[in-house]
């Protein structure tokens, strides 16, 4: 891939740098997903803070679950459960 990147006359540090950023990324999702619902209110602001301190860069980006989302209806369909079909009628711990 350098090869590639040099041959096309890109800086080789740039490349890297885009490499990084999306592994940046997984990981940001993954220590967010981790420990943010383990965590009180009052700490999530400060983690918050903390990962912008370490990744100023990376934003979290949360991950879609719509199929999930979308399995779980037809399964509370099928078993004759209410479920929350909008955000609004969705708990907290559902995003």
């Amino acid at each position: 891939m350098k090869e590639e990147a040099v041959s096309k006359g890109e800086n080789v540090a740039e490349t890297d740098m885009g490499d990084q950023i999306s592994e940046q990324q997984i990981l940001i999702q993954s220590i967010y997903e981790a420990l943010v619902p383990k965590l009180v209110s009052e700490d999530i602001t400060l983690f918050k803070s903390l990962l912008h301190d370490f990744f100023p860069d990376v934003e979290y980006q949360p991950k879609r679950m719509d199929n999930l989302r979308e399995a779980i209806g037809k399964v509370c369909d099928q078993l004759m459960l209410s479920y929350g079909g909008n955000k609004e009628e969705r708990g907290q711990l559902c995003d």
